[in-house]
């Protein structure tokens, strides 16, 4: 009851799902879920409990008919800029575009997603997440419209997480556009990616190891090192080939002075 907004957080959820409750996503299930989702890789990044609420309420003016004044009634200016600015413009003509086409007021949905960014940057951070979800979700939709989103997120969204130091996010956006546009060439990579990473098993386990016996000493001892492993879109976009699945590593450290130390001791060797 002590964090800021918390009753409005709570509000937020209890319309969320009154305003979906009739709704329902192409995989069947309650559309309230989605929003959900969102909202905890919201939280789980570390965001405030206004993007929290941004996230549960990101879709009740595109998908209801919830208006932006309605929401700026119940919730204040600033959620009602920012979720008018999450949704989508329509030109009413309701056609998919044809393979290739651009999706109609397109532009001008980017232009109202960057205007509303540059007011507060949860909007665009919101929107990534938001499109992570759809994509782990694009399976139950047409292959068309499944070409023309991966499309679009690989061009668009998934360079903005990349700006934005989504990495992560950025790189799950890559592989899922991949699969979606490039079926057969996606099962290929991951088998082999599969099979590299089990063949270089034993060299990644020995340098792992030799790390960690370097690291071991101090206040180094709460070092933690992880394989970094290629990623599958890098077996296709990369301009140059890739021949092992092991990119390098990272040390995880509890402070800015472990980093230092870790980084003279490793330098040492």
């Amino acid at each position: 009851d002590t964090t800021p907004n918390i009753h409005l957080l709570e509000k937020a959820f209890a319309d969320a799902e009154f305003h979906h409750r009739k709704q329902q996503r192409k995989s069947g299930e309650s559309y309230i879920f989605h929003p959900v989702r969102v909202a905890l890789m919201v939280a789980e990044a570390g965001l405030d409990v206004e993007a929290v609420i941004i996230a549960l309420l990101h879709d009740v003016i595109e998908d209801t008919e919830v208006t932006k004044d309605e929401v700026r009634a119940q919730y204040g200016d600033w959620l009602a800029e920012v979720v008018d600015g999450l949704t989508k413009v329509v030109d009413g003509s309701h056609r998919e575009p044809a393979e290739g086409e651009p999706r109609p007021a397109a532009m001008q949905t980017y232009r109202k997603l960057i205007s509303s960014t540059l007011r507060d940057l949860r909007t665009v951070q919101v929107k990534i997440f938001d499109r992570l979800d759809n994509m782990r979700d694009l399976g139950f939709l047409p292959r068309l419209r499944q070409r023309r989103i991966a499309t679009e997120t690989l061009n668009v969204y998934m360079p903005m997480a990349q700006r934005l130091g989504m990495q992560a996010i950025a790189d799950e956006l890559s592989a899922l556009s991949f699969r979606y546009l490039y079926p057969k060439r996606f099962k290929s990579a991951l088998r082999e990616l599969k099979q590299r990473i089990h063949e270089e098993e034993p060299r990644v386990s020995s340098i792992r190891a030799l790390l960690e016996a370097h690291l071991k000493s101090g206040s180094r001892r709460a070092c933690a090192v992880r394989p970094i492993q290629h990623q599958i879109s890098d077996f296709v976009y990369n301009e140059q080939p890739v021949h092992q699945a092991l990119k390098g590593f990272k040390v995880l450290v509890p402070s800015a002075a472990a980093c230092y130390q870790a980084l003279g001791a490793l330098h040492m060797r």
